[in-house]
């Protein structure tokens, strides 16, 4: 199976920058093929799940733009498909891809954490790889993993989110906001290199923007990806939640000075 002629766009972003709210607009207001929470059950069968989501799908799906710690409910909202990426052997991982664009008839999008960490592997088996990032404020990535861990486990020591290279080293990292701080630094540097970005509060501000600015690149790139005319004209703006409001009392203090001290 080679010469594919329809490319995987991963989006990659640090924990808590949009990346899930990225891939609701773009699923809502492009043509673009995605993986749909219908589809995500036979993570193990993705053949399978393309042909039941190409019969039951809704051709005139929007967003409810809702979503918790990455998870969305309603069959044709996007998924993260965790299981396929963790349950999965790297030659079964390959081989599902390949087979899905073989037969799907758009690129396909995917945000998944466990992808951004496969990305060099599927390059090397032959899957063409475009990768859109979004950008967050690091100070608000910190402040929002913050209040992850403790909304999510009730512990601010419980790790939360992707893991960086240096995971190991960086666990041992005391205290618990420093450590966040040490994996967004680590992070970052690992997420340089991409084909096309944009900032979360562009998303938030201006989303029509951000679908016009993906359907050109791709377009420019030789891929027929369209916008969905009638639900482009109902996307509006979100809220912005890079707020001085939202930094979490407790931590706030060790928030601002380790930030400060990393330079975001």
């Amino acid at each position: 199976m080679s010469g594919l002629s329809k490319p995987l766009v991963v989006i990659i972003s640090l924990p808590r920058s949009g990346a899930t709210l990225l891939s609701q607009v773009l699923a809502s207001c492009t043509d673009i093929g995605y993986i749909s929470n219908r589809m995500a059950e036979y993570w193990n069968n993705p053949l399978e799940g393309l042909c039941k989501d190409k019969v039951f799908h809704n051709p005139k799906f929007f967003s409810n733009f809702k979503s918790c710690y990455g998870n969305t409910e309603g069959l044709d909202e996007p998924h993260e498909w965790g299981w396929f990426w963790s349950k999965q052997t790297n030659k079964e991982i390959v081989r599902g891809l390949k087979e899905l664009l073989e037969r799907s008839d758009k690129p396909l999008l995917i945000n998944s954490t466990y992808a951004m960490d496969k990305v060099k592997l599927l390059e090397k088996s032959g899957i063409p790889i475009l990768k859109a990032y979004i950008g967050r404020n690091p100070f608000y990535v910190v402040n929002s993993i913050v209040n992850a861990r403790i909304e999510r486990y009730g512990d601010i020591n419980h790790w939360y989110g992707h893991k960086p290279k240096d995971y190991n080293e960086i666990r041992k990292v005391k205290p618990p906001v420093l450590q966040i701080v040490k994996q967004v630094e680590s992070l970052r540097k690992q997420l340089k290199s991409y084909s096309f970005g944009y900032p979360k509060s562009c998303l938030q501000s201006n989303p029509r923007q951000v679908v016009k600015k993906f359907v050109y690149f791709l377009n420019k790139k030789g891929y027929d990806i369209t916008i969905k005319k009638k639900n482009f004209r109902r996307l509006k703006p979100f809220p912005n939640r890079n707020d001085p409001r939202l930094i979490n009392k407790e931590y706030k203090d060790d928030i601002n000075t380790f930030c400060r001290l990393a330079g975001f």
